[in-house]
């Protein structure tokens, strides 16, 4: 049975994934900015580098305490012979403009 990550990850349609190892790059007074960083990153996608890959295996959401809602899959490389859809799997951000953003709002 699929998990809806599977599903999402799997479905053709233009996703762009940005984990926490990318929002953790941008911090305000000891806080992780999150949820600000994935919509200012749907608005102005140049924020970010991505690598385009497929996913190779299924896309696992881990239902523990420790790891609630966590996603794993290992992602490779887009081979001309897969069938597989990509998924836009984001690296980096520019930290000091998703900053700068988010303090320009919270200052009006």
């Amino acid at each position: 049975m699929l998990g809806a990550a599977d599903i999402v990850f799997r479905c053709e349609a233009n996703v762009l994934a940005i984990g926490t190892n990318v929002t953790h790059q941008v911090v305000l007074i000891g806080m992780y900015l999150n949820d600000p960083t994935a919509i200012l990153v749907a608005i102005n996608p140049s924020l970010i580098t991505y690598v385009e890959l497929y996913p190779s295996n299924s896309v696992m959401m881990y239902d523990c305490s420790l790891l609630s809602g966590m996603h794993m899959s290992k992602f490779v490389e887009i081979a001309e012979w897969s069938d597989q859809p990509s998924v836009k799997v984001a690296v980096t951000v520019d930290a000091p403009v998703v900053l700068n953003l988010v303090m320009e709002r919270l200052m009006e």
